[in-house]
């Protein structure tokens, strides 16, 4: 099981700020810090990534363009991107980097022209030795951190965020939203509290009385029974046929049998 990885933020970037805790003082490069804050921030897999190149980015409305062969309902979109991370991408793929880091490292692989950022052709290795420079554990209890856990990562803040299911849905482009609960979605024992406390504080000052709790109204029941003739059911045990929940009026049989 992979678990999301909450804790990852400035840690990979600045994990030599306290060279005593960690292995390795030296930082992460700039080019994988970016490349782990757009996974968390969009969900998007190592190929996806990969693939990404300058048109895929729209600044005017701070957003990648996707193509529908990246989504499971094959339809294309746009994917909502930060501002700062628009300006970040810009910068990165603007400074020439990209372009020399697939030239020295992809010399018998291809790689995009114009590509957007610098995707390792294994991530996850290049993730495992982050992670390690910052004292974050590969494995615990709760599962292992894995490249794609950033994508589990963004699911669930979605819904810390409060997106709905289908705002969550829309955002990891799944088909169903049964797929992204269930599969994707993850819940924080810190959250769990946070959300008791919260339940607590409306419930135990009084705030939670007519919002939830309605008396019924004197005259519903007149209202119920106010119906059509043709909507009303017979008491008459000659007018029910075996297995007819829903028997036909006097009327309306004379009218079938005469038609």
């Amino acid at each position: 099981m992979r678990r999301r990885m909450t804790h990852l933020r400035c840690r990979l970037k600045n994990c030599r700020t306290d060279q005593t805790q960690y292995q390795d003082p030296t930082p992460t490069p700039k080019e994988r810090v970016i490349l782990y804050k757009l996974a968390a921030n969009t969900g998007f897999r190592a190929n996806e990534l990969r693939s990404l190149t300058r048109r895929h980015l729209d600044r005017k409305n701070s957003s990648l363009i996707l193509d529908p062969a990246w989504t499971k309902n094959r339809r294309p979109k746009l994917q909502p991107l930060p501002k700062i991370m628009v300006k970040q991408l810009e910068s990165l793929c603007g400074s020439g980097m990209v372009q020399a880091l697939y030239q020295r490292f992809y010399r018998d692989f291809v790689y995009p022209k114009d590509a957007l950022l610098y995707v390792p052709s294994h991530p996850a290795r290049e993730l495992d030795k982050d992670l390690k420079k910052a004292g974050i554990p590969k494995h615990t209890e709760k599962g292992k951190v894995a490249f794609h856990a950033l994508r589990t990562c963004f699911v669930s803040l979605t819904y810390e965020a409060g997106a709905s299911h289908k705002e969550a849905q829309e955002l990891a482009r799944h088909a169903t939203p049964t797929l992204t609960a269930n599969t994707y979605g993850r819940a924080r024992d810190e959250r769990l509290a946070t959300v008791v406390e919260m339940v607590a504080e409306r419930v135990l000052s009084g705030q939670v009385v007519a919002n939830t709790v309605h008396e019924t109204e004197s005259d519903v029941t007149a209202k119920v029974i106010k119906l059509l003739p043709e909507q009303q059911v017979t008491n008459n045990s000659e007018e029910w046929r075996r297995g007819d929940s829903n028997p036909r009026p006097e009327m309306l049989q004379d009218k079938l049998l005469h038609a």
